[in-house]
């Protein structure tokens, strides 16, 4: 499953009562080349076109990958074609409708709570208003590990600007810089300049989950902030009043003078009051970068990411050299790494490495930062990435190619152009990620 990609389109889909689908990801017809599939956008159901993954490192793997987007777009454009019309009608009048595979689809029945079952060739397509008909695209590449590491700078180059709610471009930037720093704390003299380079990859895949996984729980730590500002101005105010006792007890005022023991006494009143004063500043600030945070760990988590591994942490680091996984499963490598993340998250958002706060997963279950970022770092625990980006396909490690490579599937979902046409798909941007999954190494996007 080497390469692959998403497509989405704006068109609506309806079941046959004309209402939404409300499941994603429901799969509505298969081909040999790709699966038409639904998705949501806006408040109704829209499609999408799921390629099927093929080995990038093929023989002619141009071909193959622009056979898959033919026949993805000869579809797109029979739809377009196909206003308030069953899929079977439109699917019907293709030359090539043996190689479409309709499925079953259930609803339940509005006002009855009746589960209805229909084939897919029912669902009906609807154009929608101020559909420029531009693609929405999310790549999927498998990287050997040696490469990780020129995936991440490349994608921070290529990787769209960040927005109000989402910053995968800086986190990717963030990341090379944050690994290169850690990487020169570790003792690493020993390890291969391959070795060295996949440890610093996957350092950097690391730093940039751990900041959405921070994002995503950065406001749980405000309730404790105001409970401490709120004591920290009754410590404020009750030293002032200690100061003011003072005055009135010696019946002095401030332009009197003080004999020594007094002016010792009083010094020592101010710098209490000054060390209230700087804490009052830290937790002020604590609290505005937490407040700041708000905006970026809200919506879809796996748009904050700007190269996704479709593979646990865990999974990751067990196609790491052997050399680099026992450097960095050692305990005191483990916490010169972690320190390392923390103080690049002090240093550039001001927010703390909040060890205990956690996510949770109906499905995949329950994990804190701390057991998230060792899963990444040998503690023999994997947390499936569903626990931090929600619903997703986490398919592993991929060893299917004929070469017999070990690839991580990486997704992208900000390269490029956000909307693009099929022209330019398939004459400009998908050979150019094709050769960029082909070597990163020689090839940029």
């Amino acid at each position: 499953m080497a390469l692959g990609m998403e497509v989405e389109i704006r068109l609506a889909v309806t079941n046959p009562a004309g209402e939404a689908i409300t499941e994603g990801d429901t799969v509505l017809l298969e081909h040999n080349y790709f699966t038409l599939v639904t998705d949501k956008f806006r408040g109704y159901s829209n499609l999408e076109f799921v390629m099927k993954h093929f080995d990038q490192f093929r023989d002619a793997a141009a071909a193959a990958l622009d056979r898959r987007l033919a026949a993805m777009q000869t579809l797109a454009v029979a739809l377009y074609k196909g206003d308030k019309k069953t899929l079977g009608a439109i699917v019907g009048g293709l030359m090539d409708k043996k190689d479409y595979t309709f499925q079953k689809v259930a609803y339940v029945e509005k006002g009855t709570n009746k589960k209805i079952v229909f084939a897919s060739d029912e669902v009906i397509i609807k154009l929608m208003d101020k559909d420029d008909r531009k693609l929405y695209i999310h790549y999927t590449i498998g990287f050997e590990t040696q490469y990780w590491l020129q995936v991440v700078r490349d994608v921070a180059q290529a990787t769209r600007d960040d927005t109000d709610n989402s910053r995968p471009k800086t986190h990717a930037e963030n990341a090379v810089k944050c690994a290169e720093s850690i990487t020169q704390t570790l003792q690493t003299k020993a390890l291969a300049v391959l070795d060295k380079r996949a440890m610093r990859g996957h350092l950097a895949l690391l730093y940039m989950q751990m900041m959405v996984f921070v994002e995503r729980t950065a406001e749980l730590g405000l309730p404790e902030l105001e409970e401490q500002k709120e004591d920290n101005a009754e410590e404020i105010n009750g030293k002032k009043g200690e100061i003011e006792e003072f005055w009135e007890d010696l019946g002095l005022t401030e332009e009197d003078e003080l004999n020594l023991k007094q002016r010792g006494a009083l010094k020592l009143l101010k710098a209490d009051l000054v060390v209230l004063r700087e804490q009052r500043r830290k937790l002020r600030e604590k609290i505005t970068a937490i407040t700041d945070t708000q905006p970026f760990g809200r919506g879809q988590p796996k748009n904050k990411i700007a190269a996704l591994p479709r593979a646990s942490l865990a999974d990751a680091f067990g196609i790491l050299p052997k050399a680099v996984q026992t450097l960095l499963a050692r305990s005191k490598n483990r916490e010169i790494v972690i320190d390392g993340l923390a103080d690049d998250l002090e240093e550039n958002f001001g927010l703390d490495f909040a060890e205990s706060f956690s996510l949770e997963s109906t499905e995949k279950g329950k994990a804190t930062l701390i057991e998230y970022v060792r899963g990444g770092l040998g503690s023999g625990k994997s947390i499936s990435q569903q626990v931090l980006f929600g619903g997703m396909n986490e398919v592993g490690i991929d060893t299917t190619t004929a070469k017999g490579k070990t690839l991580l599937p990486m997704e992208f979902r900000s390269i490029l152009r956000s909307r693009v046409s099929w022209e330019r798909l398939r004459k400009t941007d998908a050979p150019k990620v094709l050769a960029w999954a082909q070597d990163p190494a020689t090839n940029v996007l």
